[in-house]
């Protein structure tokens, strides 16, 4: 994996003390009180990947054509047909007409949840979930019941508690950008049978789908079924495309229409450039991701080898660039952890930010510097040692 910067340095520019404050801020939000020490490393925000050759050089042809003009309202029709081939693919078939490009996978999520519910109606959450999309279905009113599976569960919820919920909508990441693990197919088909048998419209966050260590894991058995769940995608995490803001959602034909009104209405397409950028990613980064794949793999094995051997567990994860360290028992809640590494140097996230099941874990991202990553690592396994002393 190939990324920019210099390593622990990062942390003396104005950039990397407002990076390494935005943990510390979100604990006072909650109340609490912390104070990120000086030179901190932040162990949440990741390197901005270096773009492969023909993904940049897609961005730069696009600008020579003049492509700075609106697109086809759903996305460039190459893009969209490269998107359906591969959701098709990984057993969620899609086509050209039901597949919508966004502006990142929180406006396609945001799209769906407010095409698909209203104030009032039932979702039903999987945790661990992100704040933001906390904040999407309470601004559009709509009333959330929390699904809590453990760790010891791999997060993965039971079909029943679907079951007599009376909910319009079941909202599930799988693989989960928070926790980096994915449902396996079978139980992801068990979770869906149940929900559509209820009348309950599954949308199911992708996003991290092409961060697969396993390609194989985030693959569906059914594709009949499939095709009755509305996605969502990105290409963030896996491409490294975070600020050029390319996502994308499928939906079965019957909620075409609605939905992609909904996203034209909001902001009309998405950017010409990035979309074509993103469209080399898909047909010509396959070595670059292969490369970059290998790279978190070896960080994820550092990590964990050194977590482990200082005593610290992990939820072993399925999908990068996410790690969850268990911290349960070592301190009265995570806050707390997360509030002595921060005085110590350390910002990282607090499990308990995304949800109950994830309450007593940390949270870190591996696509940090390799040396801030290893420094860190160090530094966490020492407040270990002085919880124990």
């Amino acid at each position: 994996m190939t990324t920019r910067g210099g390593g622990a340095s990062r942390a003396d520019t104005p950039m990397g003390r407002a990076l390494a404050g935005r943990a510390v801020a979100l604990l006072q939000a909650r109340g609490r009180t912390a104070t990120a020490a000086a030179g901190a490393l932040d162990l949440t925000q990741p390197e901005l990947a270096v773009l492969p050759q023909p993904v940049v050089q897609a961005a730069k042809d696009a600008l020579d054509r003049g492509e700075t003009h609106y697109t086809t309202r759903p996305g460039v029709v190459e893009l969209r047909q490269t998107i359906a081939e591969r959701s098709t693919a990984d057993g969620f078939s899609a086509t050209v007409a039901s597949t919508v490009v966004t502006n990142g996978g929180s406006e396609g999520l945001y799209v769906v949840l407010q095409g698909l519910l209203g104030p009032g109606d039932t979702v039903l959450v999987v945790e661990p979930v992100a704040p933001n999309v906390i904040d999407m279905l309470t601004f559009i009113g709509a009333t959330l019941k929390r699904i809590s599976p453990s760790a010891e569960e791999r997060f993965v919820p039971r079909p029943e508690t679907i079951v007599d919920s009376g909910a319009a909508v079941l909202l599930l990441a799988s693989p989960s950008p928070i926790t980096g693990v994915a449902i396996p197919p079978e139980a992801l088909e068990q979770i869906v049978a149940a929900a559509v048998e209820h009348g309950v419209t599954v949308v199911l966050d992708r996003s991290s789908a092409a961060a697969a260590y396993d390609p194989a894991v985030a693959r569906f058995p059914n594709p009949e079924l499939g095709a009755q769940i509305v996605t969502i995608g990105s290409f963030s995490d896996a491409y490294g495309l975070t600020g050029w803001r390319v996502g994308y959602f499928t939906a079965p034909a019957e909620r075409m229409g609605k939905l992609g009104g909904l996203k034209q209405a909001m902001s009309i397409c998405t950017t010409a450039v990035s979309q074509y950028a993103a469209l080399a990613a898909l047909q010509e980064a396959d070595e670059w991701l292969a490369e970059r794949r290998a790279e978190f793999a070896r960080r994820r094995d550092l990590a964990v080898s050194r977590l482990e051997a200082a005593g610290l567990p992990v939820v072993p994860p399925d999908v990068f660039p996410a790690l969850l360290i268990d911290v349960r028992g070592l301190a009265a809640s995570d806050v707390e952890l997360a509030e002595r590494l921060a005085a110590d140097g350390v910002v990282v996230q607090p499990g308990s930010i995304f949800g109950q099941a994830t309450a007593g874990f940390l949270r870190i991202n591996l696509g940090i510097p390799a040396d801030d990553l290893e420094a860190g690592i160090d530094r966490i396994a020492r407040l270990r040692n002085g919880v124990e002393g």
